[in-house]
C-alpha cells in the first residue's frame, strides 16, 4: 500500500533555498549592456526580437536543471507497506526439449511435434 512520500537525505532539500540567491545574481549579472551587439537591420532585427524573447530561457533551463538535480539527490522514495499473505498451492512445470535429437523422424512428424 502507498503511505506517502519521503526522502533518504531531506536535509538536501535545503538546498533550494539558495536557488532565489542564485536568480538574483543571474539578474544582476545580466543587467547593463548585452554581450552581443546586432544591427537593426530587416533580418536581423527579426532575429533580435526572437532572441529578446528567448534570451534568457537558457539561465531559466539551467535553474531548473539544479533544482530537479537537488530533488534527485534527496532521493526521493515511496514508503511500502508489506502484508504477509499464506496460500497453498500445487506448481506446475511443463519442460519441453527443444535439442536437436527432438527433430529425429522416430515418431509421425518428429519427436517435438508428437511431444506438444
Amino acid at each position: 500500500m502507498f503511505n506517502g512520500i519521503g526522502f533518504a537525505y531531506p536535509w538536501i532539500l535545503l538546498l533550494l533555498c539558495a536557488v532565489p540567491f542564485i536568480l538574483w545574481y543571474l539578474r544582476k549579472k545580466g543587467e547593463g549592456r548585452s554581450a552581443i551587439f546586432y544591427p537593426k537591420t530587416g533580418s536581423a532585427a527579426e532575429f533580435s526580437d526572437i532572441r529578446s524573447k528567448l534570451g534568457n530561457l537558457p539561465k531559466y533551463l539551467n535553474i531548473a536543471a539544479l533544482v530537479l538535480l537537488i530533488i534527485a539527490l534527496a532521493r526521493p522514495q515511496t514508503e511500502l507497506s508489506e502484508e504477509s499473505v499464506y496460500a497453498e498451492g500445487i506448481d506446475i512445470c511443463v519442460v519441453l526439449d527443444v535439442s536437436g535429437s527432438m527433430f529425429a523422424k522416430d515418431f509421425d512428424p518428429n519427436r517435438l511435434e508428437a511431444e506438444k
